[in-house]
Parts: structure tokens; sequence; C-alpha cells
């Protein structure tokens, strides 16, 4: 902003205004402070008094004419040179009084000092300009006394002082150069955000009134036809429908006309028609149609004084919206078994009414605004964010057209009290006019305003002024719409504050679920803990707890978390479905909606929740079968252990007897045995997936193969199988459970021996199982390999999978799962390769070094 022509041109603007106005005053004061120094020459200098007269009175005299030139244009237009040359010749009359004085050696230089202090704080002059005036102010003084006396000591002291002030009014300058500048620039910002703001607010009533005045013809369409509809049915059950839909006609009906006033008002087309009336009877009227809405809701609503309120001239339809409005919100805002008392008053220049509720009041901090457009209060049934926010804007609009007053008084939980103030005599109407600053603004306003005096016939008030209080009766859901499903049927909770959609949400699911309603909240939160649904729809904005803080609040409960939420807004922005669903919404619809789409996602979300209660029964079937796994596998160990623990016993006698025979029969039972054994261990290894023990301890790999190795060498090589180990890289410690990494090695040896035992290799030569130990800095790597006939690629995907066993005819089927298990226990992976160098099939184990050791 600060760069462009505009600024700048409003910037020097404003800085010649300020030069000039800062001159005037600083030599209307220095006429003073000037010539009041003659006191000092006659003090020190006596002798020199008249002289210095002389010179004070020829400075005062040409700053008195050069105040007064300021006041033409010339002397405005030259402004800049003007208030140099005159501050330059008062510093000049100084200067000679220095020379008079003896030069450097007299003190008067401070004169000098004083001016330059004035231009840096004061005289808001461009940088160039102060330099100038530094020069053109020390130049003389040092040339004039240097010329008569010379240099001497004397001239190290005003030499200092001076061209130190003038580095300080240098800076100065500099400093108020920037503050002004930053001044103006936030100055013009604030402007601009004014006027963007006041457009803005012009284009949204712009908005809201050709929005509104669109409707009012769709909306006589509607209600029309409806009033004959309602007039030739019988049934009741389709009356109850036709009259719920013709209430909610007249409430849509009653908040265009709202919105088309405030924009009548704020085009300046708003006028009150006064007529000779009596505000008590229009005010009576109202207060008796609203008696049997208030009575619904358990509220006392009585008069007092109303009757009594003398004629006067107003605008009947304004005040009975007025009054209307007032009446609606106190009802509202009023708990049952509350009370409403509307009072008249009248004295011998006003007349009025007060309209008084015992309802929740008006927070202090909330009474300077509630009358402001859009504002809503919190509280009440009604609660927050509901309505347009006009009501109150538009009672006090209406008032001022009257040359009245509307106010409220209110302590927060006892009620408040609203106060209309009309005068007897009415002044004059003086009408409103507003106008957009720009043309295209204005052209826009007269658009409006034309498409306003064509909405401002009068327009049906009657039952649209209380529409508001149409309490949604139940009597919209029919008995032939619920049908008497069995306990079978999901159980659906519907939780919405408005009656009439709660009923006709439960006259579209009834059909197909058992459904139970709540009101709010807070009350459909108990109802779900009290009985749990298989799915609630909920709506989001409602007094006491939204429907997002439900959702929370079940999401919290253990007994409740799982209930699937389908939450119904009209609030469609990308930052309320969020929120809704990170709260622990499923799904979000936004009204209005497609009742078919509506069964469709319960539907399928109730699918959902069925199929997630079964994968969780399954969870626990399994878990439960596990635990009588690992029982079972456990008493099976004992029995195990004595045969194995005989065969050793049998096996010594044989041995001392020489009976070769039962030798080979001791040794197949014993083998048999150790295999039961190996079987029933891997079991237990694979039910307690997820919860292996690791006890990790530094290991060098390389050594645990070395082990492995040894262990298993001898056997391997009586079946014709050659073990090799290699090892490469020198990072082969590492922390681990050496325990189950050996028996992963062992697994993955064992796999390859079942799968080469029997298969003679190339011309009757031994087969052979290859393990490949290699370190690095990421961690440490074992490769296990073997020449055999490969795994079946039909057979590679599942190889991990339990239970498959590549076609071999012994094993449980899960060595390799265990393998995959131990492994991911520390953290790492195992992988096959189906085409690997060696032939047959290669195993590869990655175990990661732990970022700290």
């Amino acid at each position: 902003m600060g760069s462009t022509p505009s600024f700048e041109a409003t910037y020097a603007e404003e800085t010649r205004a300020l030069l000039i106005a800062r001159l005037r005053v600083a030599l209307s004061v220095g006429l003073v402070l000037y010539a009041g120094f003659y006191l000092l020459d006659s003090t020190m200098h006596p002798e020199l008094a008249g002289l210095f007269m002389i010179f004070r009175g020829a400075v005062v005299a040409l700053s008195a004419i050069t105040v007064g030139v300021t006041y033409t244009a010339w002397g405005q237009r030259w402004i800049l040179p003007l208030s140099i040359g005159i501050l330059v010749l008062a510093s000049l009359a100084i200067t000679v009084m220095t020379a008079v004085l003896g030069g450097f050696s007299s003190d008067y230089y401070i004169g000098n000092m004083l001016v330059l202090f004035f231009v840096g704080l004061f005289m808001p002059w461009p940088l160039q300009s102060t330099i100038l005036f530094c020069v053109l102010l020390s130049g003389p003084y040092f040339a004039l006394n240097g010329w008569l006396y010379g240099a001497s000591a004397y001239l190290l002291s005003p030499l200092f002082f001076l061209i130190g002030t003038s580095a300080f009014t240098c800076l100065a300058t500099i400093a108020g150069h920037h503050s002004r500048r930053r001044d103006l620039e936030m100055r013009l910002k604030l402007e601009k955000a004014n006027d963007d703001l006041h457009e803005l607010d012009e284009a949204k009533m712009r908005f809201f009134a050709n929005v509104s005045h669109e409707l009012r013809t769709p909306l006589m369409l509607i209600s029309g036809p409806l009033g004959e509809l309602l007039n030739d049915e019988k049934s009741d059950h389709r009356r109850g429908l036709l009259e719920s839909m013709s209430a909610n006609t007249d409430r849509l009906t009653r908040h265009v006309n709202m919105i088309l006033d405030v924009a009548r008002i704020e085009a300046g087309r708003m006028h009150a028609k006064l007529a000779p009336d009596n505000v008590g009877e229009a005010v009576s009227s109202l207060v008796l149609a609203a008696q049997p809405y208030a009575a619904t809701r358990g509220i006392a609503l009585t008069m007092e004084g109303v009757a009594d309120i003398p004629d006067s001239m107003f605008d009947r339809e304004h005040i009975e919206t007025l009054a209307a409005n007032l009446l609606s919100n106190a009802i509202k805002f009023t708990p049952s078994g509350g009370s409403i008392v509307v009072r008249g008053f009248f004295d011998d220049t006003q007349l009025g009414f007060e309209v008084q509720d015992s309802g929740v009041g008006i927070p202090e901090d909330q009474q300077d605004q509630i009358f402001d457009r859009f504002f809503q209060v919190d509280g009440g049934d009604n609660g927050k964010g509901k309505g347009t926010g006009l009501g109150l804007a538009l009672c006090r609009e209406l008032a001022k057209l009257h040359g009245g007053l509307l106010t409220v008084t209110s302590t927060p939980g006892e009620g408040a009290c609203f106060r209309v103030e009309l005068p007897l005599a009415p002044p004059e109407h003086q009408e409103r006019r507003t106008h957009g600053r720009r043309r295209e603004d204005q052209m826009a306003q007269a658009q409006r305003e034309g498409a306003l005096a064509t909405s401002s016939q009068a327009r049906p008030h009657g039952r649209a002024l209380l529409a508001d209080l149409t309490a949604g009766d139940e009597h919209v859901l029919g008995p032939e719409d619920v049908v008497d499903l069995d306990e079978s049927a999901p159980r659906i909770l519907v939780v919405e504050d408005n009656p009439e959609l709660r009923a006709y949400l439960v006259r579209i699911l009834s059909a197909e679920y058992r459904v139970q309603c709540a009101a709010d909240g807070e009350a459909g939160l108990e109802a779900a803990r009290e009985r749990l649904p298989d799915l609630i729809v909920s709506d989001v904005m409602m007094p006491r707890m939204t429907g997002t803080e439900m959702v929370q609040a079940l999401a919290k409960d253990p007994v409740t978390s799982g209930v699937p939420v389908i939450l119904l807004t009209a609030k469609a922005g990308d930052s309320d479905i969020v929120d809704g669903l990170e709260r622990g919404a499923i799904d979000y619809i936004t009204k209005p909606f497609d009742p078919t789409q509506l069964r469709a996602r319960i539907a399928a979300q109730l699918r959902a929740y069925e199929t997630r209660k079964e994968l969780d029964e399954r969870d626990s079937r399994l878990a439960a079968v596990g635990q009588m796994t690992s029982q079972i596998a456990h008493d099976l160990r004992g029995p195990l252990t004595a045969i194995v623990g005989h065969t050793e016993l049998i096996r010594m006698d044989a041995e001392g007897q020489d009976m070769p025979e039962l030798m080979e029969d001791v040794d197949a039972v014993e083998r048999a045995a150790k295999r039961a054994v190996h079987m029933i261990q891997e079991v237990v290894d694979y039910v307690r997936e997820g919860s292996i023990p690791i006890q990790r301890e530094s290991t060098h790999l390389g050594d645990l193969v070395d082990t492995v190795s040894s262990d298993m060498s001898g056997s391997l090589e009586q079946v014709g199988i050659a073990l090799t180990v290699e090892q490469h890289g020198g990072y082969l410690e590492l922390p681990v459970d050496r325990g189950r990494i050996q028996r992963v090695v062992e697994n993955l040896v064992n796999n390859a021996r079942e799968a080469i035992t029997g298969v003679d290799g190339p011309q009757g030569s031994e087969r052979n199982i290859w393990i490949r130990v290699a370190g690095s800095e990421l961690g440490v790597q074992i490769r296990v390999a073997d020449d055999g006939p490969g795994v079946p690629q039909d057979v590679a995907g599942e190889l991990f999978t339990p239970f498959v066993t590549a076609g071999k005819e012994k094993g449980t089927g899960l060595g390799l799962a265990i393998v995959r298990n131990l492994v991911a226990a520390h953290g790492g992976t195992v992988a096959l390769d189906v085409e690997p160098p060696e032939v047959g099939a290669a195993f590869t184990v990655n175990l990661p070094r732990p970022t700290t050791m």
C-alpha cells in the first residue's frame, strides 16, 4: 500500500497540512518565547540589550508575518521553503549575537541547539530539508565566528554539541517520517476494511432481500393449494400432515417477511403508516392468540393494564410485528412452569407495554448486543443457532420508526423484561436513505429498492406472526404409520428437538424398525445407556447437549461406543462434517434429505454394524479356543514327557540284555513322542500370537547360527544333507531373544530338511542347505536356502498361513506361521524367494537394529 501513487499523494497532502498547522502553533508560541529571551539579554549583557532587542524584534515581526502568510494560498503552497526560511532567519540572529559576544566562547550557541531540537521534534520535513537546515544553521555560525576570532579551544564545545544535535534532529526526522507513514497505512487499511464491511453488509442484505422476494411467490403457491386441500380433506391422518405442512409454511413466511422488513429498513423504504388506533387492543389480541401455545408449554401468559392504554397514532402492522416477536421470544426462552406478564402503561407524553418473563434471562455481556442483526443469545429451549437473528433488530427499528424506544433489563436465571415506549404524538416521519459509495453499489441498491417496493403490499399476518409458536403436534404420526414389529427388528433411536421432524422420522422408519425418541442430546444419551439401540439418528443443533457432544459422550462409554450414529443437520460446511466424524459419528446427512436416502444409509450402517458384531464374536470364540488349546497342550505334555522318560529306561534295559529289535522299537516310540511334543509346542506358540514375550540380550548371530549348525549337522548328514554356514559383515551383534531366534533358524532348517528328504541330488550326490548371515548398520539378515524341489507357485502366497503344509505329509502346518510371529515380535520381516539362485527355496529373515542400543 505504501508504494502506490494514491498513498504517496495522500501522505504528501497530510504532511503539508501537518506542517502548516505545526508551523502556525510553533511560531505563535515562539513569538512569546523568542521575545522573552530579551530578559536574559538584559540580565547577562545589559550593555548590548538594545542591540539584541533589534535582532529579536525583527525575528518576531517576520514570524508574525509568516503566520499570516500561512493562511494564504501562496503561503500554503510554498509552506516548506517558508518554514525553513523563517527558522534559518531565527538561527542567523542567534549566530550574530554569538559573534558580538565573543564568538565560540559565548554560550548563546545553545539557542541554535534549541532551534535544532524544535525542528527534529515538531517539523515534519523531508530528511533532505532537515539536512539542508542543519547546514544553513551550523555553517554560518562556524564561518562567521571562525573568520572573526579564529580557531581556539572554545571551538570544541559548540562543535561537539551542534553536530550532535544536528545528528539527533536528522534521526528524529527519519523516525517521524516512518511513524507518520505507518499511521497512514494503518488508517487507510482500517478505512478500506470498514468500506469492505459496509459493502459486504449491503451485499448481504441485497442478497437476503432478493432471495426473500423470490421465495414469496412459491410460498404463496404452496400455502394456497394447501388451504384448499385442508378444506377438502376428511382423513384425520392426512389432515394432520397437511396442517403440519401449513404451519411450517407459515413459519417460513414469517422469516421471509422479517428479512424483507429488515432489508426495506436498510434501503430506507420502511415507513410508519400512522393511523388512529389502540395499541392495547392490538397487543391484547396477540396475547390471546398466543395463550394456547403458551399453555401447551406449561407457561402462564397474563396481561396487566393493557386494556387501559389510550388511543394514539401508530402503524398497527408494525406494532403487531413488534409485539409478536417479543411474545414469541418470551415463550421460547421460558421453561415449563414459568410465567409471562404483558403490562401496559401510559402517561402524559408516552404509552407502551412491557413483556416480562421468568425464563433463562440474558447474560450481562450480551445485553448490549441482542439488538444487533444476526446476533443470537445462548439458552432457551430453542437453543442458540436457530432462527434468523433478525427479530430484535427489527423490533428496535420498528420502535424507532414511531419515534419510540425498545430497551431490555435482565438478570440471568431470573428472566428478562422488554419495554416498548411510544410517544403519544409521534414526530413527522424522516425518511431514511442509505446510498452506496460506488456506482455499481448504487445501481444494485436501486434494483433492491425496486424489488422491495413490489413486496411492500399488505401481507397476511395472523398465523404467520405467531408461526414460531406452533409446537409441532405429535398428531402428524398416525396409527397406520406405526407397525407393531417383533423384537428381532433393529432398534433405532431418533434424537431430534423439533417435535414435527421427530414425529416425521418415526413415521418413515417405524415400518421397518423399532423406533425410540429423545428430545435432545442429553435425553438421547440417557436413552442409549438405558436400552442399547442398534443405531442412532440424531440432529446436531439441540438444547442442553448437541448431537456432536452426545456422539463424543457415547464414544467414551464402553457400553455405547460401538453404536453407529448418523447425524442430521442443516449445516453443510466441511468443518461441521469433519467435526462430527472426528467425534465418532459414522455418517452425515444434510437437511433437507430424501427419506429413501436416509433409509438406505441406515440399512447399510446396520449391515456393517452386524458384520462388526459377528467379527467381535468370532474373535471372542477364537480367544476361547486358544485358551482351551493351551490348556489341552499343557495337559498333554505330562504324559508325553513320561513316555520319553520311560523309553530311556527301556533302552537302558535293552542295551544291557542285547535286544536290538527292542532298541529299534524304543527309538521309534521316542521319535514319535518327541515329534508330538514338538507339534504341541507349535500349536501353543501359534495360539500365543501377538503376546509372545521377548527378552532381548546382546547376541552374536553368527555364533548363534554356528550353534544351530553344530547341533543339526550330524542328523542332517545321516539323511544325506550337507549344511553350510557363511558369515559376512562385522555388524552381527544384535539385541534379540536368543532362544526365539534360534527357534526361527531351526524351524527354517527343519522346513528345508523336510522339503528335500528322500529327494536324490544330481547323479546321487548330497542335497544342500545353506545358512548365510550378513550384518550392516541397519540390522542383520539371515538367509536359509536349499536345492530341493522348491515351492509351487500356487502355494507360495499362502505359505505363512496357518495349517498350510505345501503338500508335506507330516507336520501341523504351523512352523512357518510361528517363524513369522517370532520375527514380527522382534520388529522384523521374513520373506520367501521362490526362484533363488540355489534352485530350491530360500527364506530371508531381516532383523532391524534398534535406534537406541
